[in-house]
């Protein structure tokens, strides 16, 4: 597991290195060709220095090392399952096929329930024709695991459930890690988390200098219950332990403003206190909490801030008494304040230079990703024809909705605000030194919220734009039957096909196995998963980009439905994709062509992975999630117009960049620089080009060059996969 989380995270790899012999030795050798071998079969390479390394191990070393990371390997590209498909010889047995034949095939296996398939003599299919790039898999250690667990931790934004699970290995295995803890720990759903874990580890003895409100020890008590962490959702609280009562008791006890706080979850306090039983505490400290729980089941709510700032903005007025009082309510709370922005500037359009000034005073003291989300929404407040909104912890309810109707003043003032506060909190951060940054990292968004994001090879964020760089790609999905479920599972992967202004054009799924004039084929129907552990079954699509093109198709969008009604995260099921020249060379799927494998987790049963864009040659990584909108079959047909809208706001959302982050960063705490080789912070989306470029560098530099570069440290290579250093030190 601790290579997995390298592998996934930095593409590094820890070794159990023995004593060096003092020479390669044959036997070695050999054996390490052996594993570079299979290495490239799935795509990766050793770094030079990292196999240089083996080659002068014990051959025991390099066989140990050998059986843990091919399977982990294969497992995370989807190498480590069967592709079993209903056509063996697709695309071409498809493609050739006549109407007749694909649709009889279909109703045997309909009323077969999904355990007849056809008897097809599978032809011998050429080598794969191309290359494939390799990754370089580079030698890691120990510092690296505790560089992810702390950056994690020490994250501004939300977690995706696939760092929560790492952190817990961490905890569960590595016992230093539990020294890993930062002493600020800024996120308050992480807080909970790795609360509720100390609490069952008897370390509670540092809790109490992280919780000053009331609705982070709400967060505790969820989180020790198993319940939504984002409060997004009611939790059924757990019998607590006398000892765990006495710590949430305890933790109220010392906050303030009990009574405002617990009113706005005041269902989930009164079920809390259900099970915390506050009267049983005995002691003056325990008193303004027990008091607090007895207000709260009272029905008229007092008038608090909230109430107070929001009869303000209500009012009919808008004097300049009101504007003034609300604008020293909005300041006593400069988060509020950063989040109202937008309302108090369209309902006050004459006291906008006001407003603006006073949220000056306080600017600085707002979190720095709410500042940052603050500067991408008046940027392009104006234009998104749709507004994209994804409710807290549930991509599943993606909503869109119009654009504003009302416009605002310049904000260019306001704008300029929000980046002196942002260069005020930077500079308090460690200096960065010279930095050299990418342009291509315009093209990739910052991980604000990765709540919902699904466990993926390639860690991305949504509205993220990556370049294929090849003619075709092929889609797949795998899946198999549930564990403990009486009926056969149905996952259908389906594509649809828009033009420039997104007209639907077409599409391919199981009601319609190609589009010949478009070259787009699927690889049949199947409609039984197998047994739970079994070899499973699986799907595919090609597409051809030029094909597309031709035909006036701009917008790919390949989608997968649960046909039989369960969730995705009841059925052990991915989808992934393949960049490919020649779509009948090689095996239907091939490692080496694997883009980026992603598990399906939702709780949905409408999954919209990404977006290709056939003009840009780009993928738009989509990530997202639906419910099914209609009673009918859950199919493409029936959901073609919540789909489409949902991959069109998409392909148009306009958020902050990793490129902007890195810039705003740099010109806080430190300084930019032409030149690569003379960084020591580089962000990059092409890791192994710069790395190549600063090695070329070093040759062709003179003696005197190559000693000043050695004795300077190697510099910091930051790329678009390092989501964990973007969410803690960036953000």
């Amino acid at each position: 597991m601790l290579n997995e989380i390298l592998l996934r995270r930095k593409h590094k790899v820890t070794v159990d290195l023995k004593t060096p012999l003092n020479k390669i030795a044959v036997e070695s050798l050999t054996h390490l060709f052996t594993f570079e071998l299979n290495l490239s079969g799935l795509g990766f390479s050793l770094e030079q220095n990292f196999a240089l390394v083996l080659a002068k191990q014990p051959v025991a070393v390099i066989d140990d090392l050998y059986k843990e990371l091919i399977p982990a390997l294969k497992a995370l590209i989807g190498a480590d399952k069967e592709y079993k498909v209903m056509y063996p010889n697709f695309p071409k047995q498809v493609a050739e096929a006549d109407d007749a034949e694909l649709w009889i095939n279909a109703i045997l296996h309909y009323i077969s329930f999904g355990t007849w398939l056809p008897e097809y003599e599978k032809v011998e299919r050429a080598p794969l024709a191309e290359l494939s790039k390799r990754q370089e898999l580079t030698l890691g250690d120990l510092e690296d695991l505790k560089e992810i667990f702390t950056n994690l931790i020490s994250s501004k934004t939300s977690l995706a459930q696939q760092d929560y699970k790492d952190l817990e290995w961490c905890l569960e295995n590595v016992e230093e890690s539990w020294n890993w803890i930062p002493e600020e720990i800024t996120f308050k759903e992480i807080l909970a988390w790795i609360s509720a874990k100390l609490v069952k580890e008897v370390k509670t003895e540092v809790l109490a200098k992280h919780y000053k409100t009331v609705t982070d020890v709400l967060r505790l008590a969820v989180s020790l219950s198993d319940g939504d962490i984002s409060l997004a959702e009611n939790t059924k609280f757990k019998s607590f332990s006398r000892k765990e009562r006495r710590i949430i008791m305890s933790l109220l006890a010392q906050c303030s403003n009990l009574e405002e706080d617990m009113w706005r979850y005041r269902e989930q306090w009164i079920r809390l206190g259900e099970r915390l039983h506050p009267g049983e505490f005995k002691g003056q400290a325990f008193k303004k909490v027990q008091l607090t729980f007895k207000s709260i089941r009272e029905e008229k709510k007092p008038l608090f801030w909230t109430g107070k700032v929001e009869g303000l903005i209500k009012s009919p007025e808008h004097n300049k008494d009101e504007m003034e009082t609300l604008l020293g309510l909005l300041t006593q709370r400069p988060g509020e304040f950063a989040r109202r922005l937008d309302k108090l500037l369209r309902d006050y359009p004459d006291y906008s230079d006001e407003i603006v000034e006073s949220f000056s005073t306080v600017a600085d003291k707002v979190s720095t990703p709410v500042l940052l989300q603050t500067l991408a929404h008046f940027q392009y407040r104006n234009c998104e024809d749709l507004r994209t909104v994804m409710p807290k912890g549930n991509v599943a309810k993606i909503q869109l909705l119009d654009s504003f109707s009302q416009e605002i003043g310049d904000t260019t003032k306001l704008r300029v605000v929000i980046i002196n506060a942002l260069d005020k909190q930077y500079s308090k951060r460690s200096p960065l030194g010279n930095v050299w940054i990418d342009d291509e990292l315009k093209n990739f968004i910052i991980p604000f919220s990765q709540r919902s994001a699904n466990s993926t090879y390639k860690s991305m964020t949504r509205g993220s734009r990556f370049t294929l760089t090849k003619a075709n790609v092929r889609f797949f999905i795998w899946w198999t039957n549930t564990e403990f479920g009486c009926y056969p599972v149905d996952l259908d992967l389906s594509v649809a096909f828009y033009n420039e202004n997104w007209g639907y054009v077409g599409h391919v799924s199981y009601t319609e196995l190609e589009n010949s004039s478009l070259r787009c084929y699927h690889s049949g129907d199947i409609i039984n998963g197998d047994d739970f552990g079994s070899k499973g079954a699986s799907e595919f699509i090609d597409v051809d980009l030029d094909a597309m093109l031709s035909e006036g198709v701009h917008y790919v969008v390949p989608q997968v439905y649960s046909y039989s009604g369960e969730n995705f995260n009841q059925v052990p099921c991915t989808f992934g994709w393949m960049e490919r020249e020649d779509l009948n060379s090689g095996e239907i799927y091939e490692p080496t062509t694997v883009e980026n494998q992603i598990s399906l987790t939702s709780i949905s049963r409408i999954s919209i992975p990404l977006v290709i864009d056939c003009k840009e040659r780009k993928v738009i990584w989509t990530d997202l999630s639906k419910q099914i909108g209609t009673e009918r079959s859950n199919n493409l047909e029936n959901n073609l117009v919540g789909t489409t809208l949902a991959a069109y706001a998409m392909v148009n959302l306009k958020r902050t960049t990793m490129f902007q982050v890195a810039v705003l960063n740099t010109l806080a705490r430190g300084k930019v620089v032409e030149r690569v080789e003379d960084a020591d912070v580089i962000f990059t989306a092409d890791e192994e080009g710069i790395k190549k470029a600063l090695d070329q560098n070093s040759k062709s530099s003179t003696a005197l060059a190559q000693e000043s570069r050695r004795k300077h440290k190697e510099p910091r290579i930051i790329t678009q996969w390092d989501l964990d250093i973007f969410m803690s030190d960036l953000i």
